[in-house]
């Protein structure tokens, strides 16, 4: 489900940031390229589907990426780029003052 995709992808991004933390990474002079939350094979969304891909995204970013990281660059995870460019405006209309 991608409630669980997003569960992981905290786990996953909370890790990178507790051992970039450990080896002193300045974290305002990186870019971070996360994928994007993204249901299973199996789910079914229909039309709700990029803005449940948005939600769950915004949410575990703003959970584990401190504020101090000044870019995100998202891989497109196999998307085609039609479907990778609607995923990303959907993602600006869930959190438009990002920076």
């Amino acid at each position: 489900s991608i409630e669980r995709a997003a569960y992981e992808g905290e786990r996953v991004l909370s890790h990178v940031m507790r051992v970039l933390n450990e080896h002193d990474v300045i974290l305002e002079a990186m870019l971070l390229k996360p994928s994007m939350v993204l249901p299973g094979l199996d789910a079914v969304f229909g039309d709700s589907c990029k803005e449940q891909v948005a939600k769950y995204t915004v949410r575990t970013l703003k959970r584990t990426v401190p504020p101090a990281v000044p870019g995100i660059h998202f891989l497109s995870g196999g998307m085609g780029a039609e479907e990778a460019t609607q995923n990303l405006q959907a993602l600006q209309r869930e959190c438009p003052d990002a920076p």
